[in-house]
């Protein structure tokens, strides 16, 4: 609450720029904005580990790695709707199937310092452009830092025993949602989590690769 509050008293003496253009006037302008929503989306894969696989629909550059940044730490949560419509064709294209959609979460001491929980808002974007279920089934637990910066064995480290599962019943068959997708550490765990409550079948969907 406090951070929201001087999050706007910020905006009022520092008027936002654009994430992608630099215009001044929104942290993601309404050029940028329709440059995104034009945009494609891929079929991007990756296997995470010999059974856990990930799709995205775009590499982590350009206009979508801005659109990523503007809406994780900008507050343009207005662009969860366009990204979670990218995710989307990808889950699509990769024929992923009838799955929960399940958002990667946040620890409680980050989502009060955003403002925000990015990957619910994410998520739940995402369910209402596939009409898959949402489920919040994961919650986390206890949080080392931020991971940029790290390499994958600290970043694999870091997330060991951190996520637990809060749903019940857990999803048969779940797709794991995160903005960007780097050595894949966290969804790596968020999975394991999930199978170790009963899930049969997992997933992984995100905006992007890095």
């Amino acid at each position: 609450m406090l951070r929201n509050a001087a999050g706007w008293i910020l905006d009022l003496l520092y008027p936002p720029t654009c994430a992608h253009c630099r215009r001044v006037g929104a942290a993601w302008c309404e050029t940028c904005q329709r440059m995104l929503d034009s945009m494609p989306g891929k079929n991007l894969t990756r296997w995470l580990t010999p059974d856990l696989r990930a799709v995205a629909a775009h590499a982590y550059d350009g206009v979508m790695r801005d659109a990523v940044v503007a809406f994780k730490f900008q507050r343009a949560t207005e662009l969860a709707d366009s990204l979670a419509g990218h995710i989307a064709v990808a889950i699509e294209k990769a024929g992923l199937g009838r799955s929960a959609i399940v958002p990667v979460p946040s620890h409680t001491a980050r989502v009060r310092w955003r403002g925000y929980d990015h990957t619910a808002l994410l998520a739940e974007a995402l369910a209402d452009h596939t009409g898959l279920p949402y489920v919040h089934a994961l919650e986390r637990s206890v949080w080392h830092g931020p991971q940029v910066g790290r390499d994958a064995a600290e970043r694999h480290r870091a997330v060991q025993g951190a996520f637990v599962c809060s749903a019940d019943p857990v999803p048969a068959a779940a797709i794991l949602v995160d903005d960007v997708v780097t050595t894949g550490a966290t969804m790596i765990a968020c999975a394991d989590t999930l199978r170790a409550a009963g899930a049969a079948s997992v997933v992984c969907a995100a905006v992007c690769f890095a």
